[in-house]
C-alpha cells in the first residue's frame, strides 16, 4: 500500500495525478482528506477511482466536478468512487446558472412566461389605453426584481449550490454504497491487496499428472511382465 502524504504529489500515480489537474478542487479536496487523516484508500483504490472518473460522459462528469467544489459527497476515496455510479449520479440535476443572480433571473422569467405571459400579451393588445400602460408598468416593474435575492433564497430551500459547472441540486438521503471496499475493486485493479488463492484447472491438474508419470523411473518390461499376476506361464512341451 502506498504511503500518501498530504502535499506529496510525487506518491500519486499518472493516472490520479491526471484527474487532480483535470477537475476543478479535486487536487485541494484529496489533500483534505489526507491531511483530516481520513480513510484515503490504497494505490489501487486511487487508481480505480482515476479509472472511473476517465469512463464519465459530459453530463456525469459535470455532476462529478461540481459535487466536489462544493465539497459534497467526497469525504474519502471510497465515496468519491460510489458517486462514479451512475446510480448515484442521475439522483443529481444541475443547471446552467452560475450564481444566484442568474438563476433568480431564470426563475422569475419562468414564472411570468409560464403564468403571466397570456395576461401581459393580452394587455398589451388591448384596445383600452389603461390596460397598455398597465402591461407597460409590469415590464418596468421587472427592472427592479432583486434577482440575486429571489435566486439565493430558492437555493436555500433546494439545497443548492453554485459551481462553475452549474446549479447543482439532488442527491437528498445520501449516496447508495455500492463500492463498499477494496474487495469490490476488479481484479486488473488489486495491487497490493492479497487475492484469493485460486484452484488449478482439470487440464493444468491433467498435465501435472502425466509430467509426474513422465518423471517416474520405468521398470523393464520383460520384469514387469515377469512380476505381473496376470501373465499366464507357459508350460514346458513334452519331449519326444
Amino acid at each position: 500500500m502506498a504511503d500518501h502524504t498530504a502535499g506529496n504529489a510525487e506518491n500519486f500515480s499518472a493516472s490520479i495525478m491526471d484527474i487532480r489537474a483535470d477537475i476543478p478542487g479535486f487536487a485541494e479536496r484529496l489533500d483534505e482528506i489526507i491531511a483530516q487523516g481520513a480513510p484515503h484508500g490504497s494505490q489501487a483504490e486511487l487508481d480505480y477511482l482515476a479509472e472511473r472518473i476517465e469512463g464519465l460522459g459530459v453530463g456525469s462528469r459535470e455532476i462529478f466536478a461540481a459535487n466536489v467544489e462544493a465539497g459534497r459527497n467526497c469525504g474519502s476515496v471510497a465515496e468519491m468512487i460510489n458517486l462514479t455510479f451512475d446510480e448515484n449520479l442521475s439522483r443529481f440535476h444541475i443547471q446552467p446558472a452560475f450564481n444566484a443572480e442568474i438563476y433568480g433571473e431564470f426563475l422569475v422569467g419562468t414564472a411570468v412566461q409560464d403564468t403571466h405571459a397570456d395576461a401581459l400579451s393580452s394587455l398589451g393588445a388591448s384596445d383600452d389605453p389603461a390596460y397598455r400602460e398597465l402591461a407597460e408598468y409590469f415590464e418596468r416593474m421587472a427592472v427592479f426584481v432583486d434577482y440575486e435575492a429571489y435566486g439565493m433564497d430558492a437555493a436555500l430551500k433546494e439545497n443548492g449550490v453554485f459551481t462553475e459547472q452549474g446549479y447543482l441540486t439532488g442527491g437528498d438521503g445520501g449516496l447508495l454504497e455500492i463500492y463498499r471496499g477494496p474487495d469490490d475493486i476488479p481484479p486488473k485493479h488489486a495491487v497490493g491487496r492479497a487475492r484469493p488463492e485460486e484452484k488449478p484447472s482439470v487440464m493444468a491438474r491433467i498435465a501435472e499428472h502425466r509430467e509426474t508419470q513422465r518423471k517416474e523411473p520405468k521398470e523393464p518390461r520383460e520384469a514387469k511382465q515377469r512380476d505381473s499376476p496376470n501373465v499366464s506361464k507357459r508350460k514346458p512341451e513334452p519331449e519326444l
